[in-house]
């Protein structure tokens, strides 16, 4: 929890920055969010883990940190199509891939090598230990290049497109169902920051119940890791799901990898209701009357998976999420499709899936 709070600070800065250019960007009428959820994600992961501002959508950013996100999106996208291949994921390894690889290695390991040279050399001002910078936690554990190299691009890859789905699908449902949008809008007016001329807190967005609901129902809807799978490192069965009812055990080998779709879970009707395909946040209230009780949904609701493999990201990427929208709709009056929604949805599954089509909105400040 302290870590939470002591990387506010830094989501905070990249996040009002954001708000600004977007105030600034959406005079010219309609505007395509999703890029810029794309860009702010990465900003916002970059500054937490290597304490330093990328500032991707500034046009003044460098040629190596421009270099870099070009680099870390075509990998990133290599590397989803090598995890559907499996064994045979050698099969893409183009010269366009390892050259992007080497670009985003070498753009961390200058990162790391020079945070390793600073921490022999200059004590962390007081400043320091209000801030937390994941790269500079690492190196009190170990000063190993290529282990600090490979734990940040780790957490990278996990940060920035997964906030960056969530946050689009949340404006473009907001979007689709003005209703919602009107209460959220009023309930992040409604904070006592906000009439006070203050910027929200964690403990305030934290007793939001609608802005919470909201974010559950869209992770419901459109989890951000859609498909994903285990391997068993032993042989194993699985209670159910073999023999001609799918009701007997399945032998699951050591080595086998089972793949199973967060997406179609949370689209079951038999735990969401009929309206299952609908999105309605009021779902999420504990006096829900209009469907099935989810006080116990369990493992029914896999957004960030659960176990000793839990996401050790979600908190990080909920208050991130929630304090853009917060800030978002205390900023804008209104918030519209620029196609009214009559374009039937399509959607781009890599790691995450995202919206074919973007977030294409018009902004009433």
């Amino acid at each position: 929890m302290e870590t939470r709070f002591k990387s506010f600070a830094g989501m905070q800065e990249q996040i009002e920055k954001f708000v600004l250019m977007v105030k600034s960007a959406s005079d010219n009428g309609v505007l395509d969010l999703q890029p810029l959820f794309f860009r702010l994600t990465l900003d916002i992961t970059m500054a937490v883990l290597f304490g330093r501002n990328l500032d991707t959508s500034e046009a003044h950013s460098n040629r190596d940190e421009a270099a870099f996100a070009k680099a870390f999106d075509y990998a990133q996208h290599k590397l989803a199509q090598r995890g559907r291949l499996g064994d045979l994921y050698w099969l893409i390894n183009g010269p366009a891939f390892r050259r992007s690889c080497r670009v985003v290695h070498k753009f961390v390991d200058a990162i790391v090598a020079g945070a390793i040279k600073e921490s022999d050399s200059v004590p962390s001002p007081p400043e320091a230990a209000e801030r937390y910078v994941f790269l500079r936690a690492l190196i009190s554990e170990t000063r190993d290049p290529r282990v600090l190299r490979d734990q940040l691009v780790n957490v990278l890859l996990a940060g920035r497109d997964t906030t960056a789905c969530l946050l689009s699908w949340t404006f473009n449902l907001l979007a689709r169902n003005q209703d919602i949008q009107r209460q959220l809008r009023k309930e992040c007016i409604g904070l006592p920051s906000f009439k006070s001329g203050s910027l929200p807190t964690p403990s305030e967005m934290k007793g939001m119940k609608l802005l919470g609901n909201v974010l559950r129902e869209v992770l419901r809807l459109y989890p951000s890791v859609p498909i994903n799978s285990r391997t068993a490192l032993k042989t194993t069965t699985l209670p159910m799901g073999g023999g001609p009812d799918g009701s007997s055990p399945v032998l699951v080998r050591k080595g086998e990898a089972v793949g199973y779709s967060v997406y179609v879970l949370h689209r079951r009707k038999d735990i969401y209701g009929e309206d299952a395909e609908l999105f309605r946040p009021s779902r999420w209230d504990p006096d829900n009357k209009e469907g099935p009780s989810l006080e116990k949904v369990g493992w029914g609701y896999l957004p960030f998976n659960r176990g000793p493999r839990v996401c050790p990201g979600q908190e990080f990427a909920l208050l991130e999420a929630s304090y853009t929208v917060t800030r978002f709709l205390q900023t804008f009056r209104g918030i519209k499709l620029a196609n009214d929604g009559a374009k039937q949805e399509k959607q781009t599954v890599t790691l995450v899936v995202a919206n074919a089509d973007g977030c294409k909105v018009v902004l009433t400040r």
